[in-house]
Order: structure tokens, then C-alpha cells, then sequence
């Protein structure tokens, strides 16, 4: 079995990049996990998620899994969870791959109104994929997805958020409170800022290597600032936004939710 997909923002005629800022940060954001985080994951045989918006899946093996599940906003995720389970219980030889070069069109969030309710569904649906299939983690029948990728996702994608954010808030409380100094506060930010842009450079360099989406000069020192500027407020909005999902989870578990959507022809003009 081959899966591949990938949602990528590049037109169809010519590659170029928003004027505006929060569809650069989701841009640079969308290279970062994609051609680090998935990449990583296939080549290790424990990609979890083919991304809903380019997905190629073999209709057979998933009507034998059950297919898609109702009422589950994480669908793209959860029916690739299943698949291993699926799989693996049967001990069938498979492959779950991520190809980073199919081209297709998607829309993101334009608002933050709109980013805060689909990221905040992403989380949703993170977290019901892991409760449905929380019988795969640490279970050796499972190989690697259970044993590794699983307890991974559970610990620093779904907990790891409430940890950060508590971090965002006990340091300063604890500088103002005389507990740590500010030698150390400013060493927690800076590790926090590097290892994020590392991450988000590193992402551009592969892209640049490979695929050259993005040929002109102007374009790579535009996403190279984004990559830098991502650290000073988008991500530590987004894993608000991650933490907030999580008290809301039991309430919104089915709600898909509203986000404006232009046409292509609209944001075009913009």
C-alpha cells in the first residue's frame, strides 16, 4: 500500500509568495513541518497523517479498515491510524509514504479569527485520533508507531503545548518573584527562539536544494525573515490556541466550524 500527499499553497502558473504577513508565517510554517517533521516520519515508517488536502489512498485496504469514521473532525489523521492498526494487527507488508512534490492548491486562514478555529480543530482532531487508538501506544504488536511515533505525539504534540505555555508564564512570574535571574529568563527565551529557527532555516535550505520553488533572490530572504520573525508571537499564539483546544475538546469534538473562504480569483486581487 503507497499513500502520498502534500498540501502546499503554490499556483499553478507561477510560484510567488503573499503580501501578507500571516499567510507568509503559515507558508514558512507548512515547509517546516512537511519537509522536516513528515519527511522524517516516512523515512522512519511512522508517518501518521496524510494531509486531507492531497491524499492518495487504496480503496480496498481502507474499506477493510473501516474507512473513514463519522463524525471525526481529524479524518485525514485518524483514517491514517487506522490503517496501521489495520495492517499491523494482520501483519501485512505495507508502506505509508509522503512524497513533497505533488503540487496542489489550498486555502489558509487569512484572519486570525479563522487560524485560531482551524487550528484549533487540528488540535481536536489530533486529540481524538489518540484517544480512539490510545490502545496502540507502548503496545510492541504495534512495532514503531506504537512504541515510538505514538507516545511521541502524546507526549509532545498533545501535552507538550500546556507545558510551553506554562513555561511562558512561570518564568516571568518567577523573574518578577526574585526566583530565577535574568541571566537565565533570557537563556530560556534565546534556546526557545534557536531551536525554532533552526528548525524553520533548515526547512528552506532542504527546499532550495531540491525543489526550488521559490527561484528569485527577494523570495528566499522574504521566507528567511518569516522563519526568524515565526518565533516572536505566531508560534506561541498557535500553542495558545493548542491549549485552549484542549479545554474545549469534549464540546467541539464534532463541530467542524466556519472559515471564510474566498475564491482563488479573490485572493488573486488582494
Amino acid at each position: 500500500m503507497t499513500l502520498s500527499g502534500t498540501p502546499c499553497t503554490f499556483p499553478s502558473r507561477e510560484v510567488d509568495l503573499s503580501n501578507k504577513p500571516l499567510l507568509m508565517l503559515q507558508t514558512n510554517e507548512y515547509l517546516r513541518a512537511f519537509l522536516t517533521g513528515r519527511i522524517g516520519f516516512h523515512k522512519m515508517g511512522m508517518l501518521l497523517i496524510i494531509s486531507g488536502a492531497f491524499g492518495a489512498f487504496n480503496k480496498q485496504l481502507v474499506i477493510e479498515a473501516g474507512g473513514y469514521t463519522p463524525k471525526c473532525i481529524g479524518e485525514d489523521m485518524e483514517l491514517v491510524v487506522k490503517l496501521h492498526k489495520h495492517m499491523l494487527r494482520g501483519k501485512h507488508a505495507y508502506s505509508i509514504k509522503f512524497l513533497p512534490d505533488p503540487v496542489c492548491w489550498t486555502q489558509p486562514p487569512d484572519t486570525l479569527r479563522d487560524l485560531k478555529k482551524q487550528r484549533k480543530r487540528w488540535h481536536i482532531g489530533l486529540i481524538d485520533t489518540l484517544l480512539r487508538h490510545r490502545d496502540m501506544a507502548f503496545r510492541p504488536e504495534y512495532g514503531r508507531v506504537g512504541m515510538f511515533c505514538l507516545p511521541y505525539f502524546w507526549i509532545f504534540e498533545l501535552i507538550g503545548p500546556v507545558f510551553e505555555v506554562m513555561g511562558y508564564i512561570s518564568v516571568p512570574v518567577s523573574f518578577i518573584l526574585g526566583v530565577v535571574n535574568l541571566h537565565f529568563m533570557l537563556s530560556f527565551f534565546l534556546v526557545a527562539v534557536l531551536y525554532g529557527i533552526i528548525l524553520s532555516v533548515g526547512a528552506l535550505l532542504m527546499e532550495e536544494k531540491t525543489f526550488r520553488k521559490y527561484p528569485r533572490i527577494s523570495q528566499v530572504m522574504k521566507l528567511f525573515l518569516y522563519a526568524v520573525l515565526d518565533n516572536f508571537g505566531y508560534r506561541q499564539l498557535n500553542t495558545i490556541y493548542k491549549v485552549e483546544a484542549m479545554f474545549g475538546y469534549r464540546k467541539n469534538r464534532s463541530s467542524w466550524g466556519n472559515i471564510k473562504r474566498r475564491t482563488f480569483e479573490e485572493k488573486g486581487k488582494k
